[in-house]
């Protein structure tokens, strides 16, 4: 009785653990690859107005013909301070090909054209007239809103922050299937694989921002069950972890990891 005792104890203390870093991980989100993001920076060509409210709507198609406005979930937002801003910024999952900007300003509502995005993260030119907007893109860069030194911190940072995260879930496997702790070792090594390659060769790709995403988690998910299972020294004597269970780790690890970036 005692052994089961203190084994349920050591179970929960795992998850508050676990609980624990996904807490602390809410100031930066600890999700497996970077977001895409969009700055808009205002010109005001129209003296004496200010915003009141502003919507970043995302379009099915280059006629608008149906949008919705970008929903703030977890750090997806479209951020517009009220009064008379320099500039708006947006950071998302993924974005819809399509966009308009609509802002309510103290004598009007001014709706943009439909524009699009080409890049993963990337800065427009928002003229604000009598008529209208006009929105035009002016930069695209891996910077994005952070600037280079940002994302290099921002990288150093998640990269940590995902490690210790898939680490802990790959200790919590472990107990659970009686496997030894050298996996743990084993998904540290593959994250050395899958996290720079999802920060830095996937926003490369030619690709709308939600299918780079998608592609993305994909590739972290199959590379990592795919070492899991081909190393030979998880074991004691060399054995493989059986494929199935390898999917099943690399899919909760990576599944936490995202989550992680709705805790704020």
């Amino acid at each position: 009785m005692n052994l089961k005792r203190n084994a349920r104890i050591r179970y929960l203390t795992m998850l508050l653990m676990l609980v624990g870093v996904l807490f602390v991980a809410q100031p930066v989100s600890a999700d497996v690859g970077p977001k895409p993001t969009m700055t808009f920076e205002l010109d005001y060509e129209v003296t004496g107005i200010t915003i009141i409210e502003a919507q970043l709507l995302e379009c099915s198609d280059a006629a608008c013909t149906e949008s919705h406005p970008l929903e703030p979930v977890g750090p997806q937002h479209f951020t517009c301070p009220e009064g008379r801003p320099e500039m708006c910024t947006s950071m998302a999952y993924g974005y819809a090909d399509y966009h308009r900007l609509v802002i309510e300003f103290s004598d009007r509502v001014r709706e943009s054209q439909v524009f699009k995005s080409q890049g993963f993260d990337e800065t427009f030119r928002v003229a604000i007239r009598e008529a209208g907007l006009e929105v035009a893109s002016i930069r695209r860069s891996q910077g994005g809103q952070f600037g280079l030194a940002g994302q290099v911190l921002r990288f150093a940072a998640l990269f940590v922050l995902t490690l210790g995260l898939e680490a802990l879930v790959a200790l919590l496997f472990c107990s659970w299937r009686k496997r030894p702790r050298s996996i743990i070792l084993v998904t540290l090594l593959g994250n050395l694989l899958t996290f720079p390659s999802v920060w830095l060769l996937f926003p490369l790709l030619p690709l709308s921002s939600i299918t780079t995403l998608i592609l993305a988690e994909l590739f972290a998910v199959v590379v990592e069950a795919a070492i899991l299972t081909l190393a030979p020294y998880t074991f004691r004597p060399p054995q493989r972890l059986p494929f199935g269970e390898a999917v099943l780790l690399s899919i909760l690890m990576n599944v936490v990891s995202f989550l992680s970036g709705l805790a704020f």
